[in-house]
């Protein structure tokens, strides 16, 4: 879908996306290595089960 001239674009901010992450790590570890930035509001930890039996 091809975007018009007038349409604009929201762009967030404020979120990161960390990709590459060892998949036993907890949320509280993340919170507790990403918190030294900032204050962190939420935290939404994706979790994907490939074929190889990786996470």
């Amino acid at each position: 879908m091809a975007l018009r001239c007038d349409q604009s674009i929201e762009v967030d901010t404020v979120s990161i996306f960390v990709g590459k992450l060892n998949p036993q790590i907890t949320e509280r570890e993340l919170r507790d290595r990403f918190s030294i930035h900032g204050r962190i509001i939420d935290c939404n930890m994706v979790k994907r089960h490939s074929k190889q039996g990786r996470v």
